[in-house]
Parts: structure tokens; sequence; C-alpha cells
């Protein structure tokens, strides 16, 4: 995957500016561009292969355009990453549920979502 062009220049140090003063779209090419890369080797495999699933499909949903088998196959990596979350980070244990940020649960829905807004266009265009 390249970097794509409307990341005009280099990202600051992630160190230095986690907490503040960090852009949006920094922490986007770090998250959905670079971290694949630079975590191989650091984190477990298993830990990896998932991050790797949500990267994925956060980046066939941030696209323009979706074809259907795209968004077919986005609906497997983030469901199939979300099963996988609650196995490793929580165990399915219900006194654990309140590690979870709900922006984590939230990433379920957004293929339902997209999914319903696709509907929506597709109503509105036949019936133009």
């Amino acid at each position: 995957m390249s970097i794509p062009g409307s990341f005009d220049r280099k990202p600051c140090n992630i160190a230095d500016k986690i907490n503040m003063d960090y852009k949006t779209w920094e922490f986007h090419l770090y998250i959905f561009c670079l971290a694949p890369t630079l975590l191989h080797d650091i984190l477990p495999e298993r830990y990896w292969l998932n991050f790797c699933k949500l990267v994925r499909g956060i980046q066939i949903m941030s696209q323009h355009a979706i074809n259907k088998q795209d968004f077919e196959h986005t609906y497997v990596l983030l469901c199939s990453w979300g099963h996988k979350f609650e196995l490793i980070y929580y165990q399915l244990r219900q006194d654990r549920l309140h590690f979870i940020c709900l922006c984590v649960h939230q990433v379920l829905h957004l293929h339902q979502e997209n999914f319903n807004e696709m509907i929506m266009i597709y109503i509105a265009l036949s019936i133009t």
C-alpha cells in the first residue's frame, strides 16, 4: 500500500505528541499505513494478525468507492477482528467488559451503517 498523497509532510514523532497537538491525519498515517509494517516483528503474531484485519477493514471502508466484493470482504475482516479481539483481550468474560472502550464495539457497526446508507442511496436513485 502506498502512502496517500493527502499526507503532504513527514508526521511528528508519535512519542512526543501522542497526548497533545497530534493531528488526526498523523495518527491515521501511523495506525492505518505504517503500524502494520512497524509492528510486524514487535507484536506477537496473533496480536499482529488481528491488528492487520482491523487496519485492512478500515482502509477499505475509508475509500471513496467500494465494490461489492470488497464490501463483503470488509464485513468478514471486521467481524473476525471483533471476535478475536474479544477472545484475546477479555476472553469473553463479562467481568472484564468494562476494560473495553465503546469505540472498539462501534467498529463492528461500521459495516452495517455503510450498508444502510448504500440502500438509502440506491432507493433514492431508483425513485428519480
